[in-house]
């Protein structure tokens, strides 16, 4: 089955950021259908103040102009126990996939004062992740990791990780045309 990826661009404060993923579906039509319910999962976990831009399905098929882009303008839908984190702060999400490396996302403009303890992420926090991101992207089946090998259990890593937004780009404005 052909393998697409997904591009969910956000923004807050005028940053500019994406988490990719890759989804297993028969053709694009059922790709978006994925896509946006990896937007709904990601919206659940993400601050009211962050917008989700668009997101844009594409082929994995190199040197081809493939694929479809959907403008949300959604904000997130998580109320904030607290002032938000700068967005180099980052929750740690592992996918397991059989006998590979797991599959991480580094989720930004999630963790706030009131879901951290010092360098640690409170296990409270952790299990909304788990509950509202990682369990039903899992239970989706359609995702998968750039080989197309299908996610197994998943984890929110207990410390709070740093990750820079763009490495050794200047760009301030949208990052999907």
């Amino acid at each position: 089955m052909p393998v697409f990826k997904v591009d969910i661009e956000k923004e807050y404060a005028n940053e500019f950021w994406t988490n990719r993923y890759f989804v297993e579906a028969p053709d694009m039509a059922e790709a978006s259908d994925c896509a946006m319910f990896i937007v709904s999962a990601e919206r659940a976990i993400h601050w009211t103040s962050v917008e989700f831009k668009k997101v844009r399905i594409s082929d994995t098929i190199p040197e081809t102009e493939v694929f479809n882009t959907i403008i949300l303008n959604l904000p997130g839908q998580q109320v904030l126990g607290g002032d938000p984190l700068p967005l180099f702060l980052v929750a740690r999400v592992d996918f397991s996939v059989q006998n590979q490396r797991p599959s991480r996302k580094y989720l930004r403009g999630v963790l706030h004062e009131g879901a951290i303890s010092y360098n640690l992420i409170a296990s409270t926090f952790r299990d909304f992740i788990d509950t509202n991101y990682t369990d039903p992207l899992v239970a989706l089946g359609c995702v998968v990791d750039e080989s197309g090998n299908s996610f197994g259990a998943s984890g929110v890593n207990p410390n709070v990780g740093g990750r820079q937004l763009r490495r050794g780009s200047k760009r301030t404005g949208p990052i999907l045309p």
